[in-house]
């Protein structure tokens, strides 16, 4: 068993955490305090299913995992390829931004580069691979998001905060040897 994940064990780390995602959020998508509200509600099943969850053994590099993860999103028609062209492009002018701690990815890009519609999908890479994120390569769990418009995504990210800040079922996902493993874990939350 590989212990990759970053040790939440105090409330204030998760909400230091937490507040980050919303800060983070604000500035990226030019938000006030009055944009965002929560219901509470259970959502992340809604959004990853068993065609949005992925596992694969290895990825020649990091372009290729968000190409993998993205897959089932342009399938559907969430996203367009320009998309996927933008993160990249982000990417490669202002480094691996969307690296949260170590071994977890949050790709995504303005609503406007691409986005159809809300949605959420998520691939386990088992042997890691580098995103040039130094404090937190290798990457082992991508999860790619496309937030439509400014605001509708953030009780997403508040239920995905309250995922990644539990170590136990972050191992649990780390560990999983098939999206059922993941799906089990995700549908709590």
């Amino acid at each position: 068993m590989r212990k990759i994940f970053i040790n939440f064990d105090s409330a204030i780390t998760f909400l230091l955490f937490f507040l980050f995602l919303i800060l983070f959020n604000m500035l990226f998508f030019k938000l006030t305090i009055d944009d965002i509200s929560f219901s509470g509600g259970k959502m992340l099943g809604k959004w990853l299913t068993d065609q949005t969850v992925n596992i694969v053994d290895s990825v020649g590099d990091w372009k290729e995992a968000i190409q993998i993860c993205a897959k089932p999103l342009l399938e559907n028609n969430a996203i367009s390829q320009n998309y996927v062209e933008a993160i990249f492009q982000l990417h490669e002018s202002i480094g691996p931004y969307y690296v949260l701690a170590p071994g977890i990815a949050m790709p995504h890009a303005r609503p406007e580069q691409g986005v159809n519609q809300l949605g959420l999908s998520m691939l386990l890479v088992k042997q890691g691979v580098k995103f040039n994120s130094t404090e937190n390569d290798p990457v082992y769990l991508i999860t790619l998001l496309a937030a439509s418009d400014s605001t509708s995504h953030i009780e997403m990210l508040t239920q995905l905060a309250e995922l990644f800040s539990e170590s136990n079922d972050m191992q649990t996902i780390f560990n999983a040897q098939n999206s059922d493993q993941i799906l089990a874990v995700i549908n709590r939350y």
